[in-house]
């Protein structure tokens, strides 16, 4: 630990040092009026800067009575003092506090009203780092700290109510983000990583979330309250006229490499992004990232899985071709290449006596190699103000091959040994897929009388085959053993396609209300064709059709949905929906085992949802919806899958449509500094499917779905974040927590069990920086699981993880920037023979180089303590789960990264 000792040795003397050179602060106070209506403005956000950098000092929000106080203003030197309220054009005053008084009163502000409601007229660069404006929460990206030559993915960490988890997937208060747009254009169709990779956070002015609505739904101003998240950036002025990239090159030990680059070239109408690169460090397809030590999958977490060889590129190019016509569209491949050995232990719930299987234990070596291509184009085309036309086209090859080795086997609960398998899974595969959908809207010569027209179309077919040779030994009920070879070749396809067409029309009734007319259809056909042959000894080839695993299965599903809502809205302060529709579904299925089917259901669908608005930053709403899921064509036939010979996988040509009602609340509150969110969710589903589980007359796990009542979730989650600005030092918490209880019913071994599992997850963030030359940013999360079952009252089913981590970074002498990354995660109720705490170190300094700080040296250790593993338990209605598998362990690195810019034809910057 002697590095770390003498990285926090260096963090103390030098806050020490610094500390010495206190400088004095003061108060400046004040009030905001509205100049029309001379009220006080409440909830107004005022922020002081510094006139010599722009440097935020501080920023708070008004009273009732439109006053504020804003605290540690330093004495003696200029300052920007700054207003802005939604729907009031924004205000900025210089002023100094003189060095022989601590506070200043400033005269009455008065806000005229803003020509366009959203309209921003501020001093560049003076914001406060988060506005709340209807349904968008906005954050000023130079609000918050990060490293020289940091990404996109580094600054959002940092956001309040954001959260990324290891894989690099993003939420907004439990809110999945879909995608990332620039300046409303795509970027990539819908990889939120592709942004999140390799664009510079310093070319980034704003950050915009906001509910990612069809097409459909923002010009019909619908909401379900079930959409989940769209994050756009807003470039710098002076940085979206011009071009921008980097490019890097590391070597370590291991042979482990990454090399790689991307050029962009943005103007007000265009954009054209390339990348490229190649790694076999367990880094994303999506690009680098921040080069950070923090960022590579080979840290945090327990260090990702297995070991991937990565090759990409692709292009990314959106044109503004007039004020009518936008075109979108990219192009991204990518070669993978993965491998990974995996040890599972799994305990069964209900399966006490001698002649059941208790526990299951593997040990499975695989490795695949992929090829993808996607693209994806989008037109938006609006011949008139009246007139609104979307296409989106997709498209996506697939072709791989993989090999899978395991060795498996079962026991009872007094550990005799029940059967034993082993064998070797080889295939190949392919797929094509195609999406696309077509929007026309037209708003009608009366105000807010509109129609529209929704079409879409989808379709995926995919085929492999595999090569499954093995053989499996069992003890038999009735004490005797048996022994079976398995020698067999199968050929699957899969070909499912969708078509989907919704009118809409809205008329209004008043003023503040208007209803909503919709009819919508759905048509999706499925036919999964499963071929099997066993090796015949005579002729040396795969010629005997095993009757029992071949079978071709159809499936038709036909869907009309009519639907009628009323909406009313009482300007920005409130908003309500209330609506009914009727759900006539018919299913038809066909297969050559198996007599043809043709069931039909009738459901109903209310909905209902209420926003108010508390205040300018605050927000209130309630949501119910009803929905239905039909099963797919997979789940629906009836032919086992005996890739793992001791666990079959089999389909079920009676299951039914499954119906769920979901109600949610939610509080969203912003004031100053302090931003909290808060959401209770309640979910019911009648016909849910599930997976039965039971043993055959072999000892083998099978696993078939069926649908069954009676089950419901609830769940509520809390977040909260508050930043703390004194002097030089900004310190900022984001804290959530989260708590679900659920109830599942499940079936095993033909027996109907009643699972209850309860969840506690909270999770604490911490940022501290002291100017540009120290951040630290710890973190601690626990997460607790426990599950209670109708027949195994004694079953100790539950979990406890802790996960710590650290980040330290110095930027002390001036041009080196010191790495310090440490997490350590510990189970106490993992299974025995796995470990239960894991601790990884990852250390790296960087040396900036050339003009402007433009090259980076650097120089990296990953896994220090040579500790790196992946230890995880999952704990279902049927089973209690415990894996773990092989990570990238100890290795050193160099690396040179070079950035390239140019902005506004005015040279280098």
């Amino acid at each position: 630990m002697r590095l770390s000792a003498l990285l926090i040795a260096v963090f103390m003397f030098s806050v020490c040092t610094l500390q010495a050179q206190r400088t004095k602060y003061g108060v400046v106070k004040g009030s905001v009026l509205d100049s029309a209506s001379r009220q006080p403005v409440e909830a107004a956000t005022i922020s002081v800067f510094l006139v010599e950098d722009s440097t935020l000092i501080n920023y708070v929000l008004t009273n009732r009575k439109g006053e504020f106080l804003v605290k540690d203003v330093p004495l003696g030197k200029a300052c920007h003092l700054l207003v802005s309220y939604n729907g009031l054009k924004s205000y900025t005053q210089p002023f100094t506090i003189p060095e022989d008084r601590t506070d200043t009163l400033l005269p009455p502000i008065r806000l005229g009203k803003a020509v366009k409601e959203l309209e921003e007229v501020m001093v560049v660069g003076l914001r406060p780092p988060m506005v709340i404006k209807k349904d968008t929460v906005e954050f000023n990206a130079g609000a918050f700290k990060t490293m020289p030559n940091a990404v996109l993915e580094d600054l959002v960490k940092l956001l309040p109510g954001i959260d990324m988890d290891k894989d690099g997937n993003l939420t907004m208060n439990g809110k999945k983000i879909e995608k990332i747009t620039i300046d409303g254009k795509d970027f990539f169709g819908n990889d939120p990583k592709m942004a999140l990779k390799n664009l510079p956070r310093n070319i980034i002015d704003k950050i915009q979330v906001a509910d990612y609505k069809t097409r459909e739904a923002q010009f019909n101003r619908t909401s379900t309250g079930e959409e989940n998240k769209v994050l756009n950036l807003t470039l710098k002025k002076d940085q979206n006229q011009g071009w921008f990239g980097r490019a890097y090159g590391a070597y370590g030990s291991e042979k482990r490499y990454e090399a790689g680059g991307n050029m962009n070239m943005f103007n007000s109408q265009k954009q054209v992004s390339i990348i490229a690169s190649a790694n076999n460090t367990n880094r994303s397809s999506a690009g680098m990232g921040s080069f950070g030590i923090s960022n590579a999958q080979s840290s945090l977490g327990g260090g990702g899985t297995g070991f991937t060889d990565n090759k990409t590129g692709g292009l990314n190019f959106s044109n503004v071709f007039s004020k009518k016509f936008t075109l979108s569209s990219s192009y991204f491949y990518n070669r993978s290449f993965f491998k990974n050995n995996t040890r599972t232990q799994r305990q069964y719930i209900l399966t006490e006596d001698e002649l059941s299987i208790h526990d299951y234990n593997s040990l499975n070596t695989n490795s695949n190699t992929s090829d993808n291509h996607r693209g994806n184009i989008s037109l938006d085309f609006r011949p008139d103000t009246m007139t609104s036309l979307y296409l989106n086209m997709g498209y996506g090859k697939s072709s791989g091959n993989s090999a899978s080795f395991n060795d498996a086997n079962s026991r009872n609960i007094k550990g005799t040994l029940l059967n034993t398998s082993v064998n070797q899974l080889d295939g190949t595969n392919k797929g094509d897929n195609l999406a696309a959908e077509f929007f026309i809207g037209r708003r009608l010569r009366k105000d807010g009388r509109n129609i529209s027209l929704n079409i879409n179309y989808g379709s995926d077919i995919a085929k492999s085959n595999d090569l499954n040779k093995g053989n499996i030994w069992t003890v038999k009920p009735d004490g005797t053993d048996s022994t079976g070879i398995l020698n067999q070749h199968s050929d699957l396809s899969n070909d499912n396609k969708n078509f989907g067409a919704s009118i809409g029309y809205t008329e209004p009734l008043a003023k503040n209300l208007n209803v909503l007319l919709r009819y919508n259809y759905r048509l999706s056909t499925g036919t999964s064709d499963k071929s099997t042959r066993k090796f015949n000894d005579g002729t040396r080839e795969y010629d005997i059709i095993d009757t029992s695993l071949t079978d071709q299965f159809t499936t038709r599903s036909e869907v009309s949905y009519p639907d009628l809502s009323l909406n009313y809205f009482k300007s920005d302060k409130f908003r309500m929906a209330a609506g009914l529709g009727m759900q006539w579904l018919r299913q038809k299925t066909s297969s050559r085992l198996l007599k043809e089917m043709d069931q039909r259901y009738l459901n109903y669908f209310p909905t209902a949802n209420l926003v108010y608005q508390l205040n300018k930053t605050g927000e209130l709403a309630f949501y119910y919806n009803g929905s239905s899921q039909q099963p797919s064509a997979q789940q629906l036939q009836p032919v086992p899958d005996n890739s793992n010979p001791l666990y079959i996988v089999m389909g079920n040509s009676d299951l039914r449509p499954s119906f769920s009602h979901s109600f949610s609340v939610s509080v969203r509150q912003g004031k100053g500094s302090l931003y909290w969110f808060t959401a209770m969710n309640y979910a019911t589903t009648t016909n849910m499917i599930i997976n039965e589980t039971y043993f055959d007359e072999l000892r083998r796990q099978v696993s078939r779905p069926l649908n069954m009542n009676g089950n419901y979730v609830a769940n509520l989650n809390a977040t909260l974040s508050k930043t703390w600005k004194s002097k030089e030092y900004t310190i900022r918490m984001n804290t959530n927590i989260g708590t679900a209880y659920n109830r599942n019913m499940s079936r095993i071994d033909h027996e109907d069990i009643e699972s209850k599992n309860y969840s506690v997850n909270a999770r604490l963030f911490l940022t501290g920086t002291y100017k540009d030359l120290v951040n630290i940013m710890p973190s601690y999360m626990i997460r607790f699981n426990d599950s209670k079952y109708s027949k195994a009252q004694n079953q100790d089913a539950s979990s406890v993880t802790h996960m710590f981590t650290a980040d330290l970074f110095i930027n002390w002498p001036k041009q080196l920037i010191l790495e310090n990354n440490i997490s350590y995660t510990y189970n106490s109720r993992i299974a025995p023979g796995f470990k239960k705490g894991i601790t990884s170190w990852n250390a790296a300094a960087n040396y900036q180089l050339f003009k402007n700080k433009k090259g980076m040296l650097r120089f990296a250790i990953y896994d220090i303590l040579k500790q790196n593993t992946n230890v995880s338990r999952s704990i279902t209605q049927n089973y209690i789960q415990d894996v773990q598998v092989d990570v990238l362990q100890q290795y050193f690195q160099v690396s040179f990264l070079y950035v390239l810019q140019k902005f506004g034809g005015i040279g280098n910057k």
